[in-house]
């Protein structure tokens, strides 16, 4: 489909897809390895398939792959983090970074086939509740107790400091007790 509309009317103003399907071989994957495709960016929006989806989006040489704005927003640091060690080629770091921000993330996902309700990350940070809904003390739990588990302590730190992005939400003491000073 994505293939078709690069083809048609207006497709050169194309530049890039967001990919976010369950099934990195039927969605990622195929957009990078498609050759009407080679020209387009690929942002990747199912956290688990990141660090693939950097592999593979470089074994051209540039870079193909970028994040979703979604997971950024709540671990900006860790993003950073990883992709700098994807620009050393340090794909072994990257997977380990990557495991860290997907057991967050799937602190915030009830159900492993959808996607993650980013408005707890957006709470914790201070941003409020979501519109049409709250975010309850379990979620929250959920997910702080998610970010101590992570075994990694830099991990923990660059994860707490992008959820502490505001420095004054809700969990501010608590995000700045886990990290190490």
């Amino acid at each position: 489909m994505v293939d078709r509309l690069v083809a048609g009317p207006g497709g050169d103003g194309i530049v890039a897809v967001k990919v976010t399907e369950a099934s990195y071989e039927d969605s990622t994957l195929t957009f990078l390895e498609h050759p009407a495709l080679t020209h387009l960016r690929i942002v990747q929006g199912w956290d688990p398939h990141l660090a693939r989806a950097l592999q593979d989006g470089a074994r051209k040489g540039e870079q193909r792959c970028g994040i979703t704005s979604g997971p950024m927003s709540f671990a900006i640091y860790q993003y950073q983090h990883i992709l700098d060690a994807a620009s050393r080629c340090d794909w072994q770091e990257v997977e380990m970074a990557q495991k860290a921000v997907t057991h967050l993330f799937q602190s915030m996902q009830d159900d492993p086939a959808h996607f993650a309700d980013l408005q707890r990350a957006k709470y914790i940070m201070g941003l409020g509740h979501p519109v049409a809904g709250e975010v309850s003390d379990n979620q929250v739990a959920r997910v702080l107790n998610a970010l101590r588990q992570l075994q990694r302590q830099a991990d923990r730190d660059r994860l707490s400091r992008s959820l502490d992005l505001m420095g004054d939400g809700p969990c501010h003491e608590i995000l700045q007790g886990m990290i190490d000073h």
